[in-house]
């Protein structure tokens, strides 16, 4: 029986294997409103085809980093790059083209409540219609056949089709809003909260939507949850965000970054109490207030 290659060779593969560039590059990022500053100098890199999680306490400013990402909120300080292209030095149309190759999952799923479900998720194509030559836009039976398979991907009947987002459950929302995000492959899928107000049935399936469509097509994905099941299941890398105003000395807000397997059995305080849910220290800080 031959004996398997040595560990050193597998490193000297690596070694010599080429690089490729992040998706996404923030550097030195510092976003406030009015006095009140959210990020202070975050530096993170994130893989194509990787998927990040980003935990954290409410309001240590999550959603803001990922509004920033695709130049929906500027900051005061840093740079944003997106494919190599500094969003801070765009034009609105550049921006505007960048964000076809983007899918974003609001939280609550932020569906139009006048259109139909069908409306909603034809949404993106009709708008990238508007932008591009005659000798390329889609018709309204390749767009209808389009909304039809979006559905089915994300496991939804043909039924729901003429349905107003009134008229589906909260699950089905948000099921709609990820095929909403998906329809035009886009290489940036982002998604804030994407679980919450779901039951663990119902989040379940978006963990697994959340990886099919990795499978599906090869996309980079960054996910703001407070779900550390979410985080576990589907996340390649998770950071975790400290706010501002709770940092002691020269500390820097993101206080993990790593793979979830190394959440359990780290010993920062501030990770194990946020991830068990444990309120620790903030119950006396109540008392006294």
């Amino acid at each position: 029986m031959s004996s398997p290659p040595p560990l050193q060779s597998s490193r000297s593969q690596q070694r010599n294997s080429p690089v490729v560039s992040p998706l996404l590059e923030v550097r030195q990022l510092c976003v406030g409103f009015g006095k009140r500053v959210v990020l202070q100098d975050i530096t993170l890199e994130v893989r194509r085809g990787e998927t990040l999680a980003i935990i954290g306490e409410s309001g240590c400013g999550k959603t803001v980093l990922l509004k920033s990402l695709i130049g929906l909120i500027q900051g005061q300080a840093g740079t944003v790059h997106f494919d190599g292209v500094d969003l801070c030095q765009t034009t609105s149309v550049e921006l505007a083209q960048l964000r076809t190759r983007t899918g974003f999952v609001f939280q609550g799923a932020a569906l139009f409540d006048s259109l139909t479900v069908a409306e909603n998720i034809a949404f993106p194509l009709r708008q990238s219609n508007s932008q591009i030559t005659s000798d390329t836009v889609l018709g309204d039976e390749d767009i209808r056949s389009r909304v039809i398979e979006s559905l089915r991907e994300v496991g939804l009947a043909d039924n729901v089709y003429q349905r107003y987002p009134m008229e589906i459950s909260g699950g089905m929302r948000k099921r709609v809003a990820i095929a909403r995000a998906n329809i035009l492959k886009p290489d940036l899928m982002l998604y804030d909260e994407p679980t919450t107000g779901l039951d663990p049935i119902a989040s379940d399936v978006i963990n697994e939507l959340i990886m099919q469509s990795r499978l599906q097509h090869t996309v980079t994905s960054v996910i703001v949850t407070h779900d550390m099941k979410t985080a576990r299941k589907v996340a390649d890398r998770v950071i975790m965000f400290h706010p501002i105003d709770r940092l002691a000395g020269d500390d820097t807000q993101i206080i993990f970054d790593g793979p979830p397997s190394v959440l359990d059995r780290h010993a920062d305080l501030r990770i194990t109490q946020f991830i068990h849910g444990e309120a620790g220290e903030r119950v006396s800080e109540l008392s006294n207030g």
